[in-house]
């Protein structure tokens, strides 16, 4: 039953997500362009946009989602119902929002629902169990090597890549360091389950905060 309520978690997770950036795009937009030099100055006139503080609260309420989700179920599950909201994602911006997505676009999310239905029909048996265990060895080599490469594409333009791809890198980053958040909190629900409050006094806290940020 856990299983189930995690996946409905997801899906809901996935609805408010993706709604949330849609409003934070479109307050983003009609906000004052970011200066990384001033950043207390940016941050503050994205929060003086209604849509991007509307997308915040409703984006916070889909992190929330998030984390019962893995709580209940696999991390490999939710993720393969969080991407799927790919899809819904695409539907939306294109029936609600008016944003125009185009026959390439839909191929690939084609090609992502294929994917998805392969790794569903691949996935063992044993991943209904919600239960977390990793060596903790292999945990820090996997978050920082996640986290450099995050920062690389995060800091490739100075390094002289092209201005063109500068967006696609930071949608890369953020896809990787939002994979680098989910499995500290998958981390952290595995030892508050098997040590209580004590669990949570963890660096995978502050893993999950500093990446949330960044995402954002």
């Amino acid at each position: 039953m856990t299983l189930q309520i995690g996946i409905c978690l997801a899906l809901a997770c996935a609805f408010l997500s993706n709604l949330g950036f849609f409003f934070k795009h479109r307050g983003a937009c009609e906000a004052p362009p970011v200066n990384v030099r001033h950043p207390l100055h940016s941050a503050r006139a994205l929060w003086c946009s209604k849509w991007f503080a509307i997308g915040m609260v409703v984006g916070g309420g889909g992190w929330l989602l998030h984390v019962a989700a893995i709580s209940f179920a696999p991390l490999s599950v939710v993720q393969v119902v969080l991407s799927g909201g790919v899809v819904l994602i695409a539907v939306m911006a294109d029936r609600i929002f008016g944003f125009e997505v185009g026959k390439r676009q839909w191929w690939g999310l084609a090609m992502t629902a294929v994917g998805l239905i392969l790794l569903g029909v691949t996935m063992p048996s044993t991943a209904g169990s919600s239960h977390s265990t990793f060596s903790l060895a292999a945990m820090v080599g996997f978050e920082a090597g996640l986290f450099g490469v995050g920062g690389l594409l995060i800091l490739a333009p100075r390094a002289g890549a092209p201005a063109e791809h500068h967006g696609v890198m930071l949608a890369a980053a953020a896809g990787i360091l939002f994979g680098v958040c989910n499995v500290a909190i998958k981390a952290l629900s595995g030892m508050a389950g098997a040590e209580g409050v004590l669990g949570l006094v963890s660096p995978w806290l502050l893993v999950v905060r500093k990446e949330r940020k960044e995402k954002d």
